[in-house]
């Protein structure tokens, strides 16, 4: 699971719905992905990365947690 994700999500008030938005990922397979179900690819990351607007190298934004 990449909770930085989900901790940056809650902090600016948006949920998974709203980065899929804004990354053009699906919902699901989104959220999948965040769960840590299924892999990110790089390109993927970027996108999250991006849509996000923060400034935390990739490495510490996609951290997996258990």
């Amino acid at each position: 699971m990449y909770s930085k994700i989900k901790t940056v999500l809650k902090e600016q008030g948006k949920t998974i719905v709203d980065l899929s938005n804004m990354t053009g990922i699906k919902y699901l397979t989104l959220w999948h992905k965040v769960k840590g179900d299924y892999p990110l690819t790089f390109e993927e990351a970027k996108k999250i990365k991006e849509a996000l607007a923060v400034d935390i190298p990739l490495e510490e934004l996609f951290e997996v947690s258990t």
